[in-house]
C-alpha cells in the first residue's frame, strides 16, 4: 500500500524525454528528430524504462508515494497549472488514474462517462513538485481597446509566433493577420519589449504562486523548481515561493536551475553522456545522472521540510 500521491507537473524534463536511450536492445530506437516527428514510436519497453528513470519515479519510490506525472511530452507552464487543477480542483478536463499511474486525459462529461468512468479527483496527494518550464510557451494576455488578445510566441523568444484575438465559447480565438495590436499596446501603455518580458515573468509566477498557495493552504505540501533561469528573479522575490523552492546541489556547489546545472557539468546532457545506448541526435534533455540527481534534491527538500 502506497502512502500517498505525489503529484510531479512540468514538462519533458518531468515526463522523462529521451531516457529510453539508456535501453538495452537491438531494437530500433529512434533519435530525437526522428522521435518529434511522430514518424517513429517508442517500444513498449523503452517507456517502461523512460517511466523507471525519471526522477518523478525515483522520488516516489523513495518515499513510497504513488506518482501522478501528466501523460504527454512537454507542455507549458499554464498546462502545468490546469493539470494539478484537474486533479486536485475544479478544471474543465480531467485525467483517469490508471493502475500504472499513468493519466490519460479526457473531457469531464457525466454524459459521456458514467459514475465509475469519471474522472478521478485525488483524495490522499501528500505533495506537488512544479517544475517551471520556458516562460514563452505560456502565451501573454492583454487588453485593448476593450478587445482581449494573447500573443503566442517561441519558447525562446526569437521569433513571435502569432497574435489571437480572445472571442467567445464558440471561436474562442481569432488569429491576427499582423502584430500591430500588440506593438500599438506597447507604446500606448508605455511598456517596451523588456517591461513585456517582466509583466509575463511576473503574471505566470503569480498564477504558479496561486496554485500552489491554494493547495498548501489545504494541506499538501509543495515546491518549486526550475528548468531555466527565467522566472528565479520573480521566484526570490516572492516570500512564499521561495521558502518551497528547490536548489540543485551537485559535486559541491549550487545551482539555482536545472539549465545551469547542465551548462556546468554538460555530459548532464544526454547528447553528451557517453552512456546512452544510442544516438540521441542533438538532444539536450537531462540525461540519467541528471535526474538521479534532481531526485536526490527533491528527496532532501522533503526530508527536511518533514
Amino acid at each position: 500500500m502506497d502512502n500517498g500521491e505525489i503529484v510531479c507537473a512540468g514538462c519533458s524534463y518531468t515526463w522523462g524525454q529521451g531516457l529510453w536511450s539508456y535501453l538495452e536492445t537491438d531494437k530500433f530506437i529512434p533519435d530525437y528528430w526522428e522521435y518529434i516527428s511522430g514518424e517513429y514510436i517508442i517500444p513498449e519497453e523503452g517507456e517502461l524504462l523512460r517511466e523507471k528513470l525519471r526522477w518523478p519515479h525515483l522520488v516516489a519510490s523513495h518515499f513510497n508515494f504513488k506518482e501522478i506525472v501528466k501523460p504527454h511530452n512537454g507542455g507549458s507552464d499554464d498546462q502545468s497549472i490546469e493539470f494539478v487543477n484537474s486533479l486536485l480542483g475544479d478544471s474543465p478536463y480531467g485525467y483517469f488514474l490508471c493502475e500504472n499511474g499513468y493519466c490519460p486525459t479526457h473531457p469531464t462529461n457525466s454524459d459521456l462517462y458514467p459514475e465509475e468512468k469519471r474522472p478521478l479527483k485525488l483524495k490522499n496527494c501528500k505533495w506537488i513538485i512544479f517544475q517551471t518550464t520556458q516562460l514563452y510557451r505560456s502565451a501573454f494576455t492583454f487588453e485593448y481597446k476593450g478587445d482581449s488578445y494573447r500573443l503566442v510566441s517561441t519558447p525562446s523568444l526569437r521569433n513571435l509566433d502569432r497574435l489571437e484575438k480572445i472571442v467567445d465559447a464558440d471561436e474562442p480565438y481569432q488569429i491576427q493577420s499582423s502584430f500591430e495590436v500588440f506593438y500599438e499596446w506597447l507604446i500606448e501603455s508605455g511598456n517596451n519589449f523588456e517591461s513585456f518580458k517582466k509583466k509575463h515573468s511576473k503574471h505566470i509566477t503569480s498564477r504558479i504562486e496561486d496554485l500552489l498557495k491554494k493547495y498548501n493552504d489545504q494541506g499538501i505540501n509543495v515546491a518549486i523548481l526550475s528548468w531555466t533561469d527565467e522566472y528565479l528573479d520573480t521566484i526570490k522575490n516572492s516570500e512564499f515561493l521561495s521558502s518551497k523552492f528547490i536548489d540543485l546541489e551537485y559535486m559541491g556547489k549550487i545551482y539555482k536551475c536545472i539549465e545551469e546545472m547542465q551548462m556546468a557539468n554538460t555530459h548532464l546532457f544526454l547528447n553528451v553522456d557517453p552512456s546512452v545506448k544510442h544516438d540521441t541526435r542533438g538532444d539536450e534533455h537531462p540525461s540519467k545522472e541528471c535526474h538521479e540527481i534532481i531526485a536526490r534534491n527533491v528527496i532532501k527538500h522533503i526530508e527536511n521540510y518533514e
